[in-house]
């Protein structure tokens, strides 16, 4: 249960640099 919990905080700690560069290359692909 700990190791889960764990796991799952580290994802969630990584989502907001993943949507930072999700929303970069869209925008990017939409300038084009």
């Amino acid at each position: 249960m700990s190791s889960s919990h764990a796991f799952n905080s580290t994802i969630y700690s990584q989502v907001p640099s993943l949507n930072s560069e999700l929303s970069t290359a869209f925008s990017s692909a939409n300038s084009r």
